[in-house]
């Protein structure tokens, strides 16, 4: 029998795949779940073979991708020109009713300004008005899929959706993440439509990946949410968002709509399923369905069957940020020891919201503040306090720093703003704190109702202006110590 070749065996208790799942490859999946859209990346042909590949290989299905084929001259000079080019190409030839442009690690080194491209398009080509384009930010040297992914998504509300005067009983709008697969989202499609409600699911790569047939062959990619279906997300009488990942949409989306948000960080698990099904039981005013009850019963046996199987195994896992969030709080339910969770795009545990803000939308944050030395404290904020100071009337101090905040909350591009509520929520809160500071401010008569009107529409939209809180304090303590220098 020694000549019966045996199959190689592996002690290896790990599966590992070694492709970097880059912000350009998530954004282009994020474009590949609305209909008739095609996804262009501002970069070398190599950075779009890469992901073609890596896609084609996943999903086994045809993935429409295009490139602006940047050289070496155009990298070093600037790829505007062959960004226009491709752009003006794909609507001549393919007419897609949507064009998601995600930048790469080429273009992001060099410093392409994509706001202002994205201007200079327009104002070039008055003839294309009628073309949807959305422009993200996705560098490949940093973050990962999911950062990515979440840009595009976000990109896409923020450019497509619009508010809508009436409200459509029973459609409800679904922020679906990149660690839903595409049978995941059809069974939520399921889940929603068995109480009787209208689900817009965004993005839709239940019906743009689940292997559909084509009578002809389709440059761009086929079946998805609609166009129409994303203007129409105004209408819906809630957002269900589902992932960590989709908060900053899910909050452009109400600033922009007022459609109510909530937000689930996991739909795996007990726990996490029954508050799901709950939301949507009060939304619809419907009871569960005996089948999804059924359901649970067979969760909650099945879990307790693997319990045995589970129960004190050491786990070690590595994903995407929000999967391994899912995965971990399953496996922890089940009685596992995690032992290692780390996120698949290396970030450490040091990266805060902060550095992903700044990283995502250009912007300093509370370190470019300091070592700048605080120029929004020294010309503004100190200079409003002062002069409320020594201006006449009662409770100047508690006034003065109401209009310090309000000075602050107009100038600072506050990462918690962009957090919560990205580009809009700080849009939204900059003018705000203007229309407040022009309408006389402190020195209005009804200017402490003005302030309460304020507090209360931020808390409605989920905004907190932390970072202008923390540089008053930062002018509070310097008012202080020139106090004490004086004295």
């Amino acid at each position: 029998m020694s000549h019966i070749q045996r199959f190689p065996t592996t002690a290896k208790a790990c599966s590992v795949n070694p492709l970097k799942m880059s912000q350009p490859l998530g954004g282009a999946l994020a474009f590949l779940g609305i209909d008739n859209c095609l996804p262009l990346f501002h970069g070398s042909q190599g950075c779009t073979a890469f992901g073609l590949v890596l896609l084609v290989r996943h999903f086994r299905e045809a993935i429409p991708l295009q490139t602006t084929a940047m050289d070496q001259v155009s990298t070093i000079l600037g790829g505007y020109e062959n960004l226009e080019e491709a752009i003006r190409n794909i609507d001549e030839r393919m007419k897609p009713a949507l064009i998601g442009v995600c930048t790469t690690g080429v273009t992001e080194t060099k410093g392409e300004d994509m706001a202002g491209a994205y201007a200079t398009f327009r104002q070039r080509n008055p003839k294309l008005d009628a073309l949807n384009l959305v422009f993200v930010n996705t560098p490949d040297f940093a973050g990962g899929f999911e950062e990515g992914f979440a840009a595009a998504v976000t990109g896409i509300v923020e450019t497509l959706a619009q508010p809508v005067p009436l409200t459509v009983k029973g459609q409800v709008n679904i922020l679906a993440g990149c660690h839903l697969t595409p049978g995941d989202v059809e069974e939520l499609r399921d889940i929603v439509e068995s109480f009787g409600l209208n689900p817009i699911i965004l993005p839709d790569l239940s019906l743009s990946m689940c292997g559909r047939q084509p009578t002809d062959f389709a440059p761009t990619s086929l079946g998805g949410t609609t166009i129409e279906q994303i203007k129409a997300m105004g209408a819906s009488e809630i957002t269900l968002a589902i992932g960590e990942h989709m908060r900053v949409a899910a909050a452009a989306l109400e600033l922009k709509t007022d459609v109510p948000t909530a937000f689930f960080d996991r739909l795996t698990g007990l726990e996490a399923s029954d508050r799901f099904i709950r939301t949507l039981s009060e939304v619809s005013g419907r009871p569960v369905p005996a089948r999804l009850r059924r359901q649970r019963e067979s969760l909650v046996d099945a879990m307790l069957d693997g319990h045995f199987f589970f129960s004190r195994k050491r786990i070690a896992v590595a994903l995407e940020p929000d999967l391994l969030y899912a995965v971990t709080g399953f496996l922890n339910d089940m009685g596992a020891d995690i032992v290692a969770a780390r996120p698949a795009d290396g970030t450490p545990h040091a990266d805060s919201h902060g550095l992903r803000v700044a990283r995502r939308h250009g912007t300093g944050g509370a370190r470019e503040q300091a070592a700048a030395g605080f120029p929004d404290v020294i010309d503004a904020a100190l200079p409003a306090l002062r002069a409320v100071l020594a201006a006449p009337g009662d409770d100047r101090q508690n006034r003065a720093a109401v209009q310090a905040l309000f000075v602050l909350i107009a100038r600072l591009d506050d990462s918690n703003l962009l957090w919560r509520g990205g580009r809009i929520g700080l849009d939204y809160a900059q003018g705000t704190a203007r229309s407040f500071i022009a309408a006389g401010g402190v020195f209005a008569d009804d200017w402490a109702a003005q302030a309460q009107a304020t507090h209360e529409a931020f808390v409605a939209r989920r905004l907190s202006p932390g970072g202008a809180a923390d540089l008053l304090a930062v002018t509070l303590f310097l008012h202080e110590l020139e106090g004490a220098a004086c004295g």
